[in-house]
């Protein structure tokens, strides 16, 4: 009816998001001390789980950056960080999209009809190592420079 503009859905804005920085190889990791807790739901035949970690931590990299991807699923706390990149020859500072949404489909007045929103800030100092703070309920995309 053309009443309403158009907006994302969460999983196509989250889509979008992960298009718009990412490289185009993936890159190995490895994590420690990830905190998990238990996902004590069941899912049609998809049992429960007694360890589920609070971080999914997915890394790519391009020509010109090195994207570390994080879902932080704690939904009350922010969860610090540290990035090491031993094999890659990177620039100082970085950048960090983050998108972070409503908890319910139905906005406050004044809010947008979007559930989810997106910001980015600029992290300053040494890229390696580098420590992050990964708000709750967030997903986040650091982009770290590479050297040419």
């Amino acid at each position: 009816t053309g009443v309403k503009d158009p907006v994302y859905l969460p999983t196509g804005q989250l889509t979008a998001f992960y298009s718009k920085h990412h490289g185009d190889r993936l890159v190995r990791l490895e994590t420690s001390g990830v905190p998990t807790y238990a996902q004590p739901y069941r899912m049609g035949g998809i049992e429960p789980n007694k360890k589920v970690a609070v971080l999914d931590v997915v890394a790519t990299a391009g020509e010109t950056a090195v994207f570390v991807h994080a879902i932080n699923r704690s939904f009350d706390q922010a969860l610090e960080v540290t990035i090491d990149l031993p094999g890659f020859r990177t620039r100082d500072g970085a950048v960090h999209h983050l998108a972070q949404g409503r908890l319910n489909d139905l906005p406050k007045e004044g809010e947008p009809q979007q559930i989810g929103y997106e910001s980015t800030r600029r992290i300053s100092g040494p890229a390696q190592p580098l420590v992050v703070m990964l708000p709750e309920r967030s997903v986040s995309c650091v982009e770290i420079p590479l050297a040419r």
